[in-house]
């Protein structure tokens, strides 16, 4: 399998309104992205008719994995995805405590990990997580 080097995201509420801009980009893309947006509107049937429609395809579900993981990607390798993203975080040491930040009334949990910068990350079926 070569590098991908082209990929367009489906971020619409409905499959309809995705299937234009796709059957035009189609031939000049290498992966096709079922962005968060329309799976969370139209459920794993997005990929499904998807996957119909381009068999030859490489398809990302963009269902951003945080938990379960097993199962959401097992749904989406089903429903015709060959890559799913997932993102990561720190875990909070189970010991944390919260403290006030400087001008802010909300308290936060405090850890010696940063906090910000979640980077997704995309697997393939079989692949381990880093």
């Amino acid at each position: 399998m070569s590098v991908p080097r082209l990929q367009i995201a489906l971020d619409t509420f409905d499959l309809p309104a995705a299937l234009g801009p796709l059957q035009k980009a189609a031939p000049h893309v290498d992966v096709i992205e079922c962005g968060t947006i329309l799976i969370l509107a139209e459920g794993f049937q997005a990929v499904r008719a998807i996957r119909a429609l381009f068999p030859d395809k490489q398809l990302l579900a963009d269902v951003r994995i945080a938990e379960a993981g097993s199962k959401i990607a097992r749904m989406a390798f089903e429903a015709g995805a060959n890559l799913v993203s997932c993102v990561a975080g720190p875990p909070w040491p189970p010991s944390h405590r919260s403290v006030r930040w400087p001008g802010s009334s909300a308290a936060r949990p405090k850890s010696s990990l940063p906090t910000s910068g979640m980077t997704p990350s995309v697997l393939a079926p079989g692949e381990p997580p880093v």
